[in-house]
């Protein structure tokens, strides 16, 4: 029951739930997020902090980033089933995956500023 209260209330946030959408896609550093969402980088960092806690997503080092992506638990989990058609095809969400498009890793970490 502990788990699923975890997860339940790191999904009662709009960001984090933006996040785990855009980690449906593919993995993702902490810049790509905050270029995405527009928030700052601890802000962001808090947001993946408590989804990871939550079993949400998944943490590895890619190089020079830590990549995160949702984990294969919690992408089999009937909630995230429950959820995730609906969550694709909200607005913001759909927003998110067309600014995520245009992001660029490298060049974020070249001068930490999304690509023109």
């Amino acid at each position: 029951m502990e788990q699923i209260e975890r997860t339940v209330k790191a999904l009662a946030d709009g960001k984090r739930l933006r996040i785990a959408a855009m980690l449906e896609g593919k993995p993702l550093c902490v810049c790509e997020i905050t270029v995405v969402l527009g928030i700052r980088q601890p802000s962001v960092s808090r947001h993946l902090l408590k989804l990871k806690r939550a079993g949400i997503i998944g943490e590895r080092p890619a190089g020079l980033f830590s990549e995160y992506r949702l984990t294969a638990v919690f992408r089999r989990s009937p909630l995230w089933g429950a959820i995730r058609q609906d969550l694709l095809a909200a607005p913001a969400v759909r927003k998110d995956v067309k600014i995520l498009r245009s992001v660029d890793r490298q060049f974020l970490a070249g001068c930490g500023r999304e690509k023109p």
